[in-house]
């Protein structure tokens, strides 16, 4: 069984470097590129509209 940390892997060093520094936050790039393939934050399609307005609730909350 695949792992977060077998994924985490394939990350450019410097990506995950500025994610344990606290310069990027994982959780939102995530949302992003979920909401950015038309997905809930379940990865359950709702299409490119919903995603948007969803993306947009994560990112005020």
């Amino acid at each position: 069984m695949e792992t977060a940390s077998h994924h985490l892997n394939v990350l450019p060093s410097q990506l995950l470097a500025a994610a344990s520094r606290g310069e990027i936050d994982l959780n939102e790039l995530a949302a992003v590129v979920l909401a950015g393939r038309g997905l809930d934050h379940n990865a359950t399609w709702v299409g490119f509209p919903a995603a948007a307005q969803l993306l947009e609730q994560h990112l005020r909350d």
